[in-house]
């Protein structure tokens, strides 16, 4: 009788891993550049845009997904080096941990928020110089798009070594400061996408209710402000649970976050969160509707959305750090007790190997 041999996995060294980083940033771009340009000036425009909307639109995408590409090219190298999707080739150094491990968004800040903000300026004062009024759809594309990805991909290059070397050197130290919960929720998770969420919401959401306003010729029923709130709250605590996973994993394998020994989330609990996203978004379109008045005009309804968003944040990534913590713990509980392995195995001080 045939028995099917286990296929072995790629497993990259850190140098390609960074290349193949870059690639991800590229198609995460790809996607997304396209996306918001769709949404803001088609979607919630004349499928054109003006000198100062492209402009604006411009400055804002390019800085705040600066940040948000490098944020994710940390957290995604992080997770990948616990699931051994690439290796460091020399033994990493011990000695202190590298401050700038302590928080992934003191490691990012410093340099996306100068880089970020420089390109995005630059790059809003050329667009006159790029083409006539109104931009066609294409052309905004390639104004966002391509200094984004150049200069994103730069500071990945940048950022990452330093990382991928500081994170598998403490991965094995027994001792990493713990960080208070609620100080590790608020600083290293609510805060950083309360601001960003905030300010793309607010933007979008100004332009959108805009538009909106000049077809009716007059303010936009509080129906559509609360319609819009709903789906759009729906969609960022979604998003957020997602993202808060990423980042939490890790901290907890570094011991940076307390462990969580509760019953492992399952597939139905995850559908149901997912139900109760959606019904949460109803609740506050219901909410919305039937205490304010009949109409709203655009900057009050632009407003509106970007204080449901901060709410939405603020639930999703409570629970995505909660269910992140307790489905790590659960995953280091399982394996520490598997012979073999679980020598092998770094939390508290003892080494981790093996997948997700």
């Amino acid at each position: 009788m045939k028995t099917k041999e286990k296929k072995s996995k790629l497993v990259f060294n850190e140098k390609t891993y960074v290349l193949g980083q870059y690639a991800g940033n590229l198609a995460g771009l790809l996607f997304a550049t396209p996306l918001m340009v769709f949404i803001t000036f088609n979607s919630f425009g004349k499928g054109v845009g003006e000198l100062f909307e492209v402009q604006a639109f411009v400055f804002l995408y390019i800085f705040c997904f600066v940040v948000i590409q490098c944020w994710g090219a940390v957290t995604n190298t992080r997770r990948d080096y616990l699931r051994k999707k690439w290796v460091m080739e020399a033994t990493p150094q011990e000695g202190a941990p590298d401050r700038l491990l302590i928080n992934p968004w003191r490691l990012i800040l410093p340099l996306a928020l100068i880089a970020g903000f420089i390109t995005a300026a630059g790059a809003a004062l050329i667009v006159p110089r790029l083409g006539q009024e109104p931009f066609h759809l294409l052309n905004i594309n390639f104004m966002a798009g391509i200094p984004l990805f150049a200069v994103s991909s730069i500071l990945i290059g940048i950022i990452l070594p330093r990382d991928q070397a500081a994170f598998a050197a403490a991965l094995p130290r027994t001792k990493i400061p713990a960080v208070p919960f609620r100080r590790y929720l608020l600083i290293e998770h609510i805060l950083p996408w309360v601001l960003i969420q905030g300010i793309i919401n607010f933007a979008v959401g100004l332009k959108q209710f805009t538009n909106e306003a000049q077809k009716l010729q007059g303010d936009i029923p509080i129906f559509t402000s609360a319609l819009d709130a709903g789906i759009v709250t729906a969609i960022i605590v979604f998003f957020m649970w997602v993202s808060s996973q990423s980042q939490v994993r890790p901290d907890v394998h570094l011991g940076r976050v307390p462990e969580d020994k509760g019953k492992a989330p399952s597939v139905p609990l995850m559908l149901l969160l997912i139900t109760s996203c959606l019904g949460f978004g109803a609740v506050v379109w219901g909410v919305l509707a039937l205490v304010s008045g009949s109409f709203i005009s655009p900057v009050p309804a632009a407003g509106l959305k970007a204080g449901v968003v901060m709410a939405a944040v603020i639930l999703g990534c409570s629970l995505g750090v909660w269910w992140g913590r307790r489905s790590e713990t659960a995953w280091i509980q399982e394996n520490l007790s598997i012979p073999g392995v679980g020598q092998e195995l770094s939390w508290g001080g003892i080494r981790r190997t093996g997948d997700y």
